[in-house]
């Protein structure tokens, strides 16, 4: 005897569709769910790596300025540190409120002060002119510290200086990348 299938009933077979449309929907909830999660994974990459790469500069930057620090603090005496400080203190307060306007004057500045940084013998001066100008300090300011300094450590004092300036503005980086972060996750 050969036995045949019965067909199902049509109320099984509702519950069977029923059940596939449910999966179908699970489905795309999943694949959708899957897509959302490697587009936010991808967004959040970049200010990530971009507060690893800060980090790992920021721990050079450290070491060195705990260097030309340990060589100025041989040199200098203590109303020059405070004259230093209080230069570096002023140029931190314009670095704060610096809209970053790079403008072809600033470009001007900088190539200004890059000229005479060299010509007072401070090495990597077209390194160092941005920063400084970037905190609005300029060649008057620099001549004036120049004139106080013993002149050894004048190019020490403006690596130090650029230095700080340096640590504030990567300081200031990260907390714009892990901000990015945040309102990733928030989102």
């Amino acid at each position: 005897t050969v036995r045949t299938a019965k067909a199902p009933t049509p109320p099984a077979m509702a519950v069977r569709l029923r059940n596939l449309e449910g999966s179908n929907r699970q489905q795309e909830k999943l694949a959708s769910l899957g897509r959302m999660s490697a587009g936010l994974a991808h967004e959040l990459n970049n200010p990530a790596a971009a507060a690893q790469r800060i980090a790992v500069y920021l721990g050079e930057v450290i070491q060195t300025i705990q260097g030309v620090a340990h060589e100025l603090h041989q040199t200098l005496e203590g109303d020059q540190w405070e004259r230093l400080i209080g230069l570096a203190d002023g140029a931190l307060k314009n670095l704060a409120t610096d809209g970053s306007n790079h403008s072809i004057e600033q470009s001007d500045s900088e190539d200004v002060l890059g000229v005479w940084l060299k010509e007072n013998d401070v090495p990597n001066a077209w390194k160092i002119a941005p920063i400084l100008v970037g905190a609005g300090l300029e060649t008057n300011a620099l001549t004036s510290l120049r004139q106080d300094l013993p002149p050894a450590s004048f190019a020490n004092a403006i690596r130090w200086m650029a230095l700080r300036l340096t640590i504030r503005s990567l300081l200031d980086d990260a907390e714009q990348c892990t901000e990015r972060i945040a309102s990733l996750v928030d989102a």
